[in-house]
């Protein structure tokens, strides 16, 4: 049985060879798969954040608070981080 295999694999090396090529590509998609899974998932996680952020900021911008305390980053982020804290959560 097993030389009747290799006969026929010899026989045709076009498919032995499109065959092997296939495989190749499919363990490559496969052992792939879950880092553009991952990278997916931290995009959509930085784009809701920094939507979250930009709202906030227009929200707050509105209210004159961060034109009247405008000396710094730092102090624009302490007074932001509660806000995200919040809309994340709730």
């Amino acid at each position: 049985m097993l030389k009747f295999v290799i006969r026929k694999m010899l026989s045709k090396k076009w498919m032995v060879l499109s065959l092997l090529i296939g495989n190749i590509l499919l363990v490559g998609i496969t052992a792939g798969n879950p880092m553009y899974t991952q990278a997916v998932l931290q995009r959509t996680l930085t784009q809701s954040l920094q939507e979250i952020a930009f709202n906030i900021i227009a929200e707050i911008g509105n209210a004159g608070t961060v034109k009247r305390q405008g000396d710094g980053i730092q102090r624009c982020l302490r007074m932001l981080l509660p806000h995200i804290v919040h809309k994340i959560s709730g």
